[in-house]
């Protein structure tokens, strides 16, 4: 990934830097990689673009395997495409929703510790320096093996505690009885 990255967005002759200059966006070459003010947007995007595909092929899947006669039904009924998709569709998928949800939610600490670590420079380490790669700084480089664990297992705490309250919420959501 990171390879990928860094011939679209790290070169001056890069896609992204003739791209956007051939746009008029920007008159000279930026470092994408090494511009601390682009550190944050640079991650999210990759985020967004590893994560994305996953999601989509869970839903797909959800989506096929929703009963035909649902929809059917619906068509019977006179109802429209969006009729279906409002009616049929949704509902169907929400359990797989919540699902997803409480995972993003209960993984929402964890960002992905190689993929900071690899896009870590000297002038993004301010911007980028998230808790895992901390939680490395700390145990492995300063050898404070103690501390980076207590910090690990804090993370650990804080992300059940909120995969209970995601299911809480997603149980309120959907009408379930909570105890």
């Amino acid at each position: 990934m990171y390879a990928i990255i860094y011939n679209i967005c790290g070169q001056s002759e890069g896609p992204m830097n003739l791209l956007f200059m051939k746009l008029g966006w920007i008159e000279k070459p930026i470092n994408f990689l090494g511009n601390a003010q682009f550190a944050w947007l640079r991650q999210s995007l990759i985020n967004v673009y590893k994560t994305a595909g996953y999601a989509a092929i869970i839903y797909i899947a959800t989506i096929v395997g929703i009963n035909p006669e649902y929809y059917e039904a619906a068509s019977i009924d006179g109802a429209g495409v969006f009729a279906k998709i409002i009616h049929v569709t949704i509902p169907e998928i929400m359990p797989t929703f919540f699902v997803l949800f409480m995972l993003a939610v209960a993984n929402m600490l964890s960002n992905g510790f190689e993929q900071f670590f690899v896009f870590q420079t000297p002038t993004t380490l301010s911007r980028l320096e998230v808790l895992d790669t901390y939680t490395y700084r700390i145990g492995i480089m300063n050898a404070d093996y103690s501390y980076s664990t207590a910090v690990g297992m804090f993370k650990t705490l804080i992300s059940i505690v909120l995969l209970v309250v995601s299911n809480l919420v997603a149980k309120q959501i959907r009408g379930e009885y909570i105890i």
